[in-house]
């Protein structure tokens, strides 16, 4: 799923997301998307809309340089059991729960890497302790206003503080030899300008999976929880 605007989701029911998904993803992508503005059903009592949702015997998915804002649930929401699972340079803000929970304890997870995001709050239940959490900002790194093509302002502190991760940072020019937390370079290319559908450049692409840093070498890597 890449360059997609996702927005006003989920107005029947609750205890869901924008984007929502669930099992083994066989290193799926999730990038370069908008997802945000999504209230829920009128009235409704239930669990909160998140942005982007994946549900209990997740692994194996990729997610990254996606803009979640304006939600009334959590930034992301990831059950367990989970395992290698790669979150990276994600801009999540205006979260009204906050930026990334779980509402199941998890004990055994692994080889699950979040690097390189922006993050409105501190993560959410102790679900946490055996994921390699790093290079990411919680508090408001100096957001430009108003929003004209650059998501952060010439005095961000996440300029140039992110990690390199192959495939991932390097898909776009990076600027100042370092690369930035969150989803959008500074100063680098506005990706958001390709976002949606355009039936001038709608073509038929041959995809290819390149190897993914951290992988799970494991094929059906969840098969102990009951997910074959």
């Amino acid at each position: 799923a890449e360059y997609n605007d996702m927005s006003d989701a989920m107005k029947l029911t609750t205890d869901g997301a924008i984007y929502y998904s669930y099992h083994n993803a066989g290193n799926t992508i999730v990038r370069y998307n908008k997802i945000h503005d999504s209230v829920g059903p009128q009235g409704h009592t239930g669990f909160y809309v998140q942005g982007l949702y994946i549900d209990a015997l997740n692994s194996n998915w990729i997610v990254h340089h996606n803009i979640i804002w304006n939600v009334p649930g959590y930034a992301l929401w990831s059950n367990c059991r989970q395992n290698f699972n790669k979150v990276f340079n994600n801009t999540c803000w205006n979260a009204t729960q906050g930026s990334l929970g779980s509402s199941d304890p998890m004990a055994g997870e692994s080889g699950t890497h979040i690097f390189n995001n922006l993050f409105n709050g501190p993560f959410v239940g102790d679900t946490w302790n055996l994921v390699d959490v790093r290079y990411n900002l919680y508090t408001d790194p100096g957001f430009a206003t108003p929003f004209t093509g650059q998501l952060l302002s010439t005095a961000s502190s996440a300029i140039n503080q992110g990690t390199p991760i192959t495939d991932v940072t390097d898909e776009y020019p990076v600027i100042g030899g370092t690369p930035d937390m969150g989803a959008l370079e500074y100063n680098g290319t506005n990706w958001t300008t390709s976002v949606g559908y355009n039936p001038a450049s709608s073509v038929n692409y041959t995809y290819s999976m390149s190897p993914t840093i951290y992988p799970n070498q494991v094929k059906d890597g969840s098969f102990e929880s009951g997910s074959i």
